[in-house]
C-alpha cells in the first residue's frame, strides 16, 4: 500500500489575502535570501521552516515577513536588518529566537500604532525605541525564556516510557490505544511500569478503561480505547492508532528562579543606559508550560520588595496552538499580562492612554490556555509530552486536510483501494514563535 503525503499551496490555510502572505514571505527571502532558504542542504532551522508549507510554517512565515515589512515601511534602516541576519544566521540558538522574537515584538507595537524603530546590533542596553501616538518614549528590552534544562529531563524521560509503551502496543497488534501518563512528584523522574506490566494494561484497556498506579504511589496512569471518529469505518490494520501523553509538574522554584535572571538582565541593560525621561518596558516570551499568572504573580513579589527599579513595566507574552475541543479548526492564541512597577524610578504614565499591541492572527487572552487529556482540562502548571496517531479506514472521497487536534498524525486509509493518506500534521508547539 502506497502512503501519500498531502501537498497544499503556501497561504492556502492561513485566513490571509493571498497577496499578503506573498509580500511577507517574499520580505523573509529578501532578508535571508531565497537561494539559501531553499538549499536542500539544511543548516538552520528556518530553511527547513520555510520549505515546509503547512500551516504551522505559514504562520511563522508570515508573521516574520509581516514584521520586517511593517519596520521598513517606519522607516528601519536596511543595515540594522542585514547585521541581525548575522546573528540569527550564527550557531548560537538563543540568537536565532531571540532576534526573531525582537521582530514579533516590534509588529505587536507597529500595529498597535506605535513609531518602532529596531536598533543596531551594536546597540546596548535594550532592542526597540518605542513612540506611542500620546509621545510617550518607551525603551523595550526583548528576552526569550527558552525552555529550562529540566524540561529537556523530562523529555527525555517521557521518551523512555512512551518506547516502553509502544513496543508493547506493537508486540500485541491492538489498535486504537490510549495511555495517559500523570506524575504527581516532579523530583525524581523514576521509572514508571516494566515492559510486561505496559503490556497487561494494554490488552485489559480493550474491554474496559483501566487505572494502574506506581510502586512509589507518585504515578498514576491512565488506559483506554480510543474512540472512533465518526466519518472512519474502522481503525487501520496496516498503520498504527495510538496515544501516548505523560505529565509531570513543573521545577516551580527553578522555573521562576530563570524568569526571574531575564527581568534582571533587561533591568542591567536598562541601568547601564538610563535616561529618566524615558520609560523602560522588558517584554518577556514565556516557555510554553509557564503559565502568565504564575510569571505575572512573581514579577508583582518582586516589584514589592523595591526590586528592579530600572523597569518600568513588564510585558508577559505567551503564543500557544489550541484546538476547540470540538473539531474545529486550530487557532493561534497569544496570553499576555503587563505588570507595572510601583518601585520604578520612571514609573508608568498611568495618565497617557493605554498602550495599544496588535496580534494580526489569532486570540487574545490575559491567561495561558489550559491544555486537555482524555478529555479532561489540566489547569496546573505541567512539562507535557505526547506522542499521538490516529489511522483509520474511510470511504472513497474522504476529503483530507489538516488536523484539527495540536500534534496529532492522521492516515486515511482508502476503502476499497490500495492507498493511504498521510494529513498535515498540525504541531502542538510553534518552532520560532
Amino acid at each position: 500500500m502506497g502512503l501519500l503525503q498531502v501537498q497544499t499551496k503556501r497561504g492556502i490555510s492561513l485566513d490571509v489575502p493571498k497577496a499578503e502572505v506573498c509580500k511577507a514571505i517574499g520580505a523573509c527571502q529578501w532578508w535571508l535570501k531565497g537561494d539559501w532558504l531553499k538549499d536542500k542542504k539544511i543548516k538552520h532551522p528556518i530553511q527547513k521552516l520555510y520549505q515546509s508549507t503547512d500551516w504551522a510554517s505559514d504562520v511563522e512565515l508570515f508573521l516574520i515577513g509581516s514584521s520586517i515589512l511593517e519596520l521598513r515601511k517606519h522607516g528601519t534602516d536596511k543595515k540594522a536588518f542585514l547585521d541581525k541576519r548575522k546573528e540569527f544566521l550564527g550557531e548560537q540558538s538563543g540568537n536565532q529566537v531571540g532576534y526573531l522574537f525582537e521582530l514579533l515584538t516590534a509588529l505587536l507595537f507597529s500595529m498597535g500604532g506605535n513609531k518602532v524603530e529596531l536598533l543596531p546590533a551594536s546597540a546596548a542596553g535594550y532592542d526597540l525605541d518605542v513612540i506611542t501616538p500620546d509621545n510617550v518614549s518607551i525603551q523595550v528590552s526583548c528576552k526569550v525564556c527558552q525552555p529550562s534544562n529540566e524540561y529537556f529531563k523530562f523529555i527525555k524521560y517521557a521518551e523512555q516510557e512512551r518506547d516502553k509503551f509502544y513496543t508493547a502496543y506493537k508486540n500485541l497488534g491492538v489498535h486504537g490505544v490510549n495511555c495517559v501518563v500523570e506524575r504527581v512528584d516532579s523530583n525524581t523522574l523514576t521509572s514508571f511500569l516494566p515492559l510486561q506490566q505496559y503490556k497487561s494494561m494494554i490488552g485489559k484497556s480493550i474491554i474496559q478503561p483501566n487505572i494502574v498506579q506506581s510502586k512509589s504511589g507518585d504515578i498514576i496512569g491512565f488506559f483506554s480505547k480510543s474512540s472512533l471518529p465518526p466519518y472512519a469505518i474502522s481503525f487501520s490494520r496496516k498503520y498504527p492508532s495510538y496515544s501516548f501523553v505523560l505529565s509531570s509538574p513543573i521545577h516551580t522554584e527553578h522555573e521562576l528562579k530563570r524568569l526571574h535572571s531575564q527581568v534582571e538582565k533587561a533591568n542591567k541593560g536598562f541601568k547601564k543606559i538610563s535616561n529618566n525621561q524615558k520609560v523602560n518596558v522588558t517584554v518577556i516570551r514565556l516557555p510554553h508550560y509557564l503559565s502568565v499568572k504564575l510569571a505575572k504573580e512573581k514579577i508583582e513579589s518582586e516589584f514589592k520588595k523595591g526590586r528592579f527599579t530600572n523597569t518600568s513595566a513588564v510585558i508577559c507574552l505567551q503564543t500557544h496552538i489550541v484546538g476547540d475541543g470540538k473539531g474545529g479548526p486550530v487557532k493561534i492564541n497569544t496570553a499576555f499580562q503587563m505588570i507595572m512597577n510601583p518601585s520604578a524610578i520612571v514609573p508608568w504614565p498611568i495618565e497617557k492612554a493605554a498602550l495599544k499591541m496588535v496580534q494580526p492572527l489569532g486570540g487574545i487572552t490575559t491567561e495561558t490556555p489550559p491544555f486537555q487529556i482524555a478529555g479532561q482540562m489540566i489547569n496546573k502548571e505541567c512539562y507535557v509530552f505526547s506522542d499521538m496517531y490516529e489511522s483509520i479506514v474511510v470511504p472513497s472521497g474522504t476529503s483530507v486536510g489538516c488536523s484539527n487536534i495540536p500534534g496529532l498524525n492522521q492516515i486515511f486509509e482508502y476503502q476499497g483501494m490500495d492507498i493511504a493518506v498521510n494529513a498535515f500534521n498540525i504541531p502542538s508547539e510553534f518552532t520560532f514563535l
